[in-house]
């Protein structure tokens, strides 16, 4: 077995163990969320990401001005 097979396998166990987990915790997240309106939980999923994406950005141009010298 290469050692790309070997990473393959040990990816291929997290995404699988990750997938598994998830169906027994997606639904105690919505019954913790029962009492917000799907509006809310989407106004809250909209804010979350644009934060993390404004983010990521500002530390990829960050990054990239560095490496640039300028």
């Amino acid at each position: 077995m290469s050692d790309i097979e070997s990473q393959d396998e040990r990816a291929g166990f997290w995404f699988a163990l990750t997938a598994y987990g998830s169906w027994g915790v997606i639904p105690v997240y919505f019954k913790l969320v029962a009492f917000a309106t799907p509006i809310e939980i989407i106004a809250h999923r909209v804010h979350w990401v644009a934060l993390v994406i404004f983010s990521v950005e500002g530390l990829y141009h960050q990054r990239k001005v560095t490496a640039t010298g300028g």
